[in-house]
């Protein structure tokens, strides 16, 4: 069955013009706020320097309760001074580490980086942004360069003339995975409510369960994984070093975000979802599934069916998972790094095409199973390998990013709870990113992006339940 699509904006979103004061710093404020017994140092883990890059992500909110829009600025600013205390990594610098040579976060509360900016043009915060791009993005986010002496954190906050705001926020992921951002977000609003600091649950900023591991060894059965995962895919370096691996390295043109691209977020209300899983559990193939399931079958199949991969191509589907609960022992609870790893499934595009619907939902299921401790301690050999230097080619590879088990769209900063939540300025407009966003019924939303024609063709394809 076909679905129609939300109201499209008439709104030129290039022409809002947004006015900035000139930033300031923040620090973390030991005057009213003890200051924790904290490291001088925090070692980065493999699953830390995989993500070199800021993140971004813009909130917004309505300000329905209308405490007054003067204070929005005053009073995140000095609840973020207090939230900092704990969350001091984000107030230090990335360096070098002479003895390992590798980057860790030096705790010396340097500050973070924090904008006043206001708008006059009011906008639907929904509507407007279901088509927005880069020129929306790029005026509600202070961006900066990933160099070792700018801040970890920077946050922007525009006004609307409504009384509603923005936080444009972007974080080195290095330092926090969704769930540690997650984390430091709910502190934040928490605080600014009128919570104390003492009830805030107290992050884990500790990488130790996740450093190399002493007698790990690059065996032939790590080598064969690699092969299996990577399996017809192209794969290109970043780095100068060529390498001899048949699974490694191509120099053939690759499939990767461009400029032309454009972004959309669809949104899979609820009558999809239940169509996708009346539709996965028929002939009692499967005793279960999951939305997150369902949907990310669909989109896969979808994006593979756009790209016109031929029949003998290979299709790779990544996803990432939370490792938090996999390890031996589990991480400590409120582990603020990161500890994502990536699930995979790679099948031939003839197969994968003439597959039912459920034998595709199985697959996911089956790569969410396959992440326990041993693959964890495979991937962070797989990252710490100097040698390995690649990336896959985005025209046979899906990568999808879960934000469903956050609970950013439930933030309440004292304003009212968050009207809007999207990730802004990917660094791979490729990724499909789920999001529990924008959509009244609970549904998910999809962001991702895409060349025009290739677009037009997933769209079809996705709303053909």
């Amino acid at each position: 069955m076909g679905h129609e699509m939300g109201p499209t904006s008439h709104l030129d979103l290039s022409q809002v013009h947004v006015s900035l004061k000139d930033p300031i710093m923040v620090f973390a404020d030991t005057s009213t706020v003890p200051a924790l017994d904290h490291p001088a140092k925090i070692s980065l883990s493999a699953l830390d320097r995989q993500a070199p890059f800021y993140m971004y992500m813009l909130l917004f909110f309505n300000n329905r309760v209308h405490r007054g829009s003067g204070t929005v600025f005053k009073e995140l600013k000095t609840a973020l001074q207090q939230v900092l205390v704990p969350y001091f990594p984000l107030s230090g610098r990335l360096r070098k580490d002479c003895d390992t040579g590798y980057v860790g976060v030096e705790c010396t509360n340097e500050g973070v980086l924090l904008v006043e900016a206001a708008t006059e043009d009011e906008l639907n915060f929904l509507d407007d942004f279901k088509l927005f791009d880069s020129h929306i993005e790029d005026k509600f986010l202070y961006k900066l360069e990933p160099t070792p002496d700018n801040p970890l954190l920077t946050v922007q906050i525009t006004r609307f003339p409504s009384g509603g705001f923005v936080l444009g926020l972007g974080w080195r992921h290095e330092i926090h995975d969704g769930f540690g951002i997650n984390s430091f977000l709910s502190a934040w609003a928490d605080v600014t409510r009128g919570e104390p600091l003492s009830s805030i649950p107290q992050p884990c900023h500790g990488r130790e369960l996740l450093q190399p591991m002493k007698g790990l060894t690059n065996s032939s059965a790590w080598q064969q994984k690699l092969r299996e995962r990577f399996l017809g895919i192209p794969l290109y370096t970043f780095s100068q070093e060529k390498q001899a691996r048949d699974w490694a390295v191509t120099d053939t043109e690759t499939f990767t975000s461009s400029p032309l691209y454009i972004t959309k977020i669809f949104a899979i209300t609820n009558p999809i979802i239940a169509s996708l899983k009346k539709k996965a559990m028929e002939g009692g193939f499967l005793t279960s599934c999951s939305t997150f399931d369902v949907v990310i079958a669909h989109a896969w199949l979808a994006r593979v069916k756009a790209t016109e991969m031929q029949a003998d191509e290979r299709a790779l589907l990544e996803f990432a998972v939370n490792g938090r609960s996999k390890t031996e022992p589990p991480l400590p609870q409120n582990f603020c790094g990161n500890a994502f790893v990536m699930a995979s499934q790679n099948c031939n595009v003839r197969e994968l095409l003439h597959s039912s619907f459920p034998e595709i939902v199985q697959r996911i299921q089956k790569a969410k199973e396959s992440i326990k401790h041993e693959y964890i301690l495979d991937t962070l050999l797989f990252l710490d390998d100097s040698c390995v230097k690649a990336l896959t080619s985005y025209r046979e590879a899906t990568l999808v990013t879960d934000w469903t088990k956050f609970t950013l769209d439930r933030l309440d900063f004292g304003w009212g709870k968050t009207s809007f939540v999207t990730p802004a300025a990917l660094p791979l407009l490729d990724v499909v990113c789920a999001l529990r966003t924008g959509l009244e019924d609970g549904g998910v939303s999809l962001r991702l992006g895409l060349l025009p024609h290739i677009m037009a063709k997933f769209e079809e394809h996705l709303f053909h339940v």
